[in-house]
């Protein structure tokens, strides 16, 4: 699979060394587009997506932070490998909130050259499908078909969404697509920085037949209403004698998340039991793999996004490789055909 890679700097023999190297050793590269101001990149990220970013810090202008903070919150934002001067630098940064996944500590004296080795592996580790943790689990196999299971009494009581990179137009145009008389809680985990959190639930409110809004810590999970997992918190689930209700949880990052997609499905799990029905869309990674491996072995239903419509097909693929989908759909048809199977579950 061909990607795409951003270099940020304001050295022009910084940013070609660095293109060059990348060019030479790391495979698949479709267009590596080197940006000496910063923010012309957006336009870019409206044009194509862009799997990686190069971004070197070193450039000291007051632009850089509102740059990082912006890129963050860009519904297209890829993963941030960033270039510092030193450590230090990184108290200088508010490292989670700008997407930033690993910083390489260039002085004015090292080389691009003398710290390619790193740069090509953690390229490669954030580029592909991180399954070694799922490779020695035993996979459920799938037929594919997905039945209409309203004869059979199946009402699945939530559904579950996760995504990343990609993922705000992703939720968008799947969520534009259901009901307004949808008859179940929607619950979401979106990788994104705390702050955007809010505008995302507002964006979707906007777009969608049903209100979206940030989860809040001991609310009640309500049919037709929609949730989404903030920032920097685990979005997990308790039942009591007459609710489900929402806890959010400070705990460590699950593949390297917080929210984790995997730490919410397997919560939904241990509360509805087989009545789950979860969708990844596009993400790079792999969370949510064994979340949805926990779904399967509860019977519960699986549909994720296609190859073709991902701007990363990361998420998705862990799933797909592991052939436990019950349907694999491009996004074009996932809101509808999601909220056709659901009203039927409920004979609507």
């Amino acid at each position: 699979m061909s990607f795409n890679v951003l270099i940020i700097t304001s050295s022009s023999d910084f940013g070609v060394e660095l293109q060059n190297n990348l060019l030479k050793h790391l495979e698949g590269i479709a267009d590596c587009r080197i940006f000496f101001n910063l923010f012309p990149v957006f336009g870019a990220l409206e044009k194509a997506n862009y799997q990686l970013a190069f971004v070197d810090y070193r450039t000291q202008n007051k632009s850089m932070d509102s740059f990082l903070e912006k890129l963050s919150g860009h519904e297209c934002s890829p993963p941030v490998l960033l270039f510092i001067n030193h450590k230090d630098d990184l108290n200088k940064l508010k490292y989670n909130d700008f997407n930033v996944r690993y910083c390489f500590d260039r002085t004015e004296e090292s080389e691009v050259n003398s710290m390619t080795q790193d740069v090509i592996r953690i390229s490669r580790k954030l580029l592909r499908s991180d399954l070694q943790a799922i490779k020695s689990v035993k996979a459920i196999k799938s037929n594919g078909s997905l039945k209409n299971d309203s004869k059979n009494n199946f009402k699945p009581k939530v559904l579950g969404i996760g995504s990343s990179t990609g993922g705000p137009i992703a939720l968008s145009t799947m969520l534009k697509d259901i009901s307004s008389n949808f008859p179940i809680p929607i619950v979401i985990t979106q990788h994104i920085p705390a702050k955007f959190t809010e505008p995302l639930a507002e964006r979707l409110t906007k777009k969608c037949p049903i209100a979206f809004h940030v989860a809040v810590d001991g609310e009640v999970l309500e049919a037709g209403k929609g949730y989404i997992a903030p920032g920097g918190y685990h979005m997990v689930f308790e039942k009591n004698k007459r609710n489900v209700i929402i806890k959010l949880s400070e705990g460590n990052p699950v593949n390297s998340c917080k929210p984790s997609v995997d730490v919410m499905f397997r919560s939904l799990v241990e509360v509805y039991d087989n009545k789950v029905i979860a969708v990844v869309l596009t993400g790079m990674g792999a969370d949510g793999a064994q979340g949805c491996l926990d779904v399967k072995n509860h019977n519960g239903k699986i549909f994720i996004q296609d190859e073709e419509s991902c701007a990363v097909w990361g998420m998705p693929k862990a799933v797909h490789e592991l052939d436990i989908a019950d349907r694999e759909l491009p996004l074009s048809e996932m809101g509808n055909q999601v909220n056709d199977y659901i009203l039927k579950c409920f004979n609507l």
